[in-house]
């Protein structure tokens, strides 16, 4: 799971829960100021990399279906 803020792009881990998937721990949390954002489309999935400004990447994918809001969240990095 993503979470977009001003300053900075937060990586969950989850879990199935009542309703959906819920958040468990944080695995990452970049600024949001040094990153380079690109996306890229494998098959039936975007990928979204995330570029540091010392060249580390995290590669993230989500599927191109209503309902898991990849769309929204590549939205909120490039916007």
């Amino acid at each position: 799971m993503v979470a977009v803020t001003a300053g900075k792009v937060y990586g969950f881990d989850t879990e199935r829960g009542k309703g959906g998937r819920v958040p468990t721990r944080a695995v990452f949390a970049v600024d949001r100021e040094s990153l380079e954002v690109h996306v890229h489309h494998r098959f039936n999935v975007r990928v979204l990399e995330l570029i540091d400004s010392d060249g580390a990447a995290i590669e993230l994918e989500g599927p191109r279906l209503p309902g898991f809001h990849a769309g929204s969240v590549i939205d909120a990095l490039r916007g």
